[in-house]
């Protein structure tokens, strides 16, 4: 069932039952101002499901740190009270970098709850194991894959094919039959802006120049603030604009510290500053998470799967059923993973979108 995220982008929340195991994979917020409209409508869950709280799940899985996945965490955690956490080894830092603006207290812990699990390794909950596979996104992304001797469920949460600056793309597990694949659908119904061009960076950049020596970019999410740093310096390296200074405002300084500590791409060096150090005089990017009174810089880049990565995807494992999540459904668009799954491979696969609070039998 899709508590939150099934026919949305925001709240991304989904309950699975299978066997007497419980498992929640993710636990989101959406964009409101209200408590109640921002956080997953649990209520339908526990009618449906005649359970009294989230204590009765064994396990909760977060794919990756970014609040639409994360967010309700804080005031889910006093009902998940003994059921464990889990996530990648990147993620509790993700996470701490992400949340900067929750008190330390209820940072902590998230944090302290969260266990690890590397990529690859698989872990025992009840009758299934749980592996997590690098998903791309941003560092520590995960897909999940749910499994045991009767069903292989694959969850992608936000996922990339391509490789970014800051993180590789995503690797999915090989060799398997998977029954289900809960993928999410942010492009799906529309074309995605995909990969960075730096040279069209670097155009963007040179014309702000020439406009004020002081430019900025406003960036709301963990992982990208990283990923811009990365991609100005490297159209320095290759000489495509000059060598401007970057300064970073205190909570994109924090991302950007943790993407540094978990990709293999070195963030900081002598241009990239606090931005308590801001020249006036010199030439520069200022980077923050609300915006900075200059000209913008647009780092047009998705990190999420185009309509063709989702199709691809499709084509590498051939689920028997594909459950679409974190998305709108679209009619007579250009791009439409619902009406070009049935084009491409007939009725071999079982394609749906879910809709928030109403059940799915993955064995139908």
């Amino acid at each position: 069932m899709a508590i939150g995220g099934g026919n949305e982008t925001g709240a991304s929340c989904y309950a699975l039952e299978i066997g007497d195991c419980k498992i929640l994979l993710d636990a989101g917020i959406r964009n409101a101002q209200d408590f109640i409209a921002k956080t997953p409508n649990l209520i339908p869950l526990f009618r449906k499901w005649g359970v009294d709280g989230l204590w009765e799940f064994d396990a909760v899985v977060i794919s990756h740190a970014h609040i639409d996945h994360t967010g309700a965490l804080p005031s889910f955690m006093h009902d998940l009270e003994d059921v464990k956490i889990f996530s990648s080894e990147a993620t509790p830092d993700m996470i701490y970098a992400q949340h900067g603006n929750l008190k330390n207290k209820l940072l902590a812990s998230i944090y302290d709850r969260l266990i690890p699990l590397p990529f690859f390794k698989k872990v025992r909950i009840k009758n299934l194991d749980i592996t997590l596979f690098p998903a791309g996104h941003i560092p520590g992304a995960a897909m999940t894959l749910i499994e045991n001797d009767d069903i292989k469920i694959l969850y992608t949460g936000d996922f990339c094919f391509f490789d970014q600056l800051t993180v590789k793309g995503a690797i999915i597990p090989e060799g398997l039959k998977i029954n289900t694949l809960i993928c999410e659908s942010t492009y799906g119904y529309s074309d995605s802006i995909g990969e960075l061009n730096l040279h069209s960076l670097a155009d963007q950049i040179n014309s702000l120049l020439a406009r004020g020596n002081i430019f900025s970019c406003t960036v709301r999410n963990s992982g990208k603030s990283a990923e811009i740093v990365a991609a100005v310096r490297k159209c320095v390296e290759l000489g495509l604009i000059p060598d401007i200074y970057i300064w970073l405002g205190d909570d994109v300084q924090n991302s950007c510290t943790v993407c540094e500590k978990w990709s293999a791409v070195k963030i900081f060096d002598d241009h990239v500053r606090k931005l308590n150090e801001f020249d006036n005089n010199a030439q520069g990017l200022i980077i923050t998470s609300k915006p900075a009174g200059f000209n913008e810089l647009v780092f047009n880049m998705s990190n999420h799967a185009s309509c063709s990565e989702i199709l691809n995807l499709t084509a590498k494992i051939r689920p028997e059923k594909i459950v679409f999540v974190h998305g709108t459904q679209m009619l007579n668009t250009p791009r439409n993973v619902l009406r070009e799954i049935p084009e491409r491979f007939g009725n071999s696969i079982n394609a749906l979108h879910s809709i928030n609070g109403e059940e799915i039998n993955l064995k139908e």
